[in-house]
């Protein structure tokens, strides 16, 4: 089985994915860089550009459980997608501390404003879940990932998140 653990660069996946918690349970985690490079898919020094087609068509079904960390992850066929959001406001400040450059972090805090990930995510596949970590622990996301895996995925279907009051306070 292939999971894509998704969103916007800030959003917490490498974070979660991290957690102790996946240790011993027979998933590999994999980020999509990692693929890429092994893969010949990525191009670019400064500015890297994932071939998203191609690495899709490497990607192949498995006995085994892959989870996908990365923000194309979405884009390669996973049989379940879990995209983890932020608050706008909170995805900022976590841009801001990596030091990524002001356009950088406006264009990636409006993907997140107006459901950008979400939105492809759900047009590229079946299932699709949706979890805001803007308050919750890493360690408690990821046991909400694991419920998702094992099928627990009530109250997680995709939709639920709203960013408007926050974008109206943009203007």
């Amino acid at each position: 089985m292939i999971i894509a653990i998704t969103g916007t660069p800030g959003a917490g996946k490498t974070s979660v994915l991290s957690q102790p918690i996946f240790q011993g349970r027979g998933y590999e985690i994999v980020s999509v860089e990692e693929l890429a490079t092994q893969h010949w898919a990525i191009s670019g020094k400064e500015l890297r550009e994932v071939d998203v087609d191609l690495l899709a068509s490497k990607m192949e079904k498995t006995e085994r459980t892959v989870i996908l960390d990365g923000h194309l992850s979405h884009y390669l066929n996973p049989d379940i997608c879990i995209v983890l959001r932020c608050n706008p406001i909170i995805l900022e400040k976590r841009l801001r501390e990596r030091d990524y450059p002001e356009q950088k972090i406006r264009d990636n805090v409006e993907a997140e404003a107006i459901d950008l990930v979400l939105v492809e995510s759900v047009e590229l596949n079946e299932k699709v879940y949706e979890i805001d970590n803007t308050d919750i622990s890493p360690e408690r996301v990821a046991e909400m990932i694991i419920d998702i895996i094992s099928g627990k995925d009530e109250g997680y279907e995709p939709g639920k998140i709203d960013w408007s009051k926050v974008i109206m306070e943009w203007y």
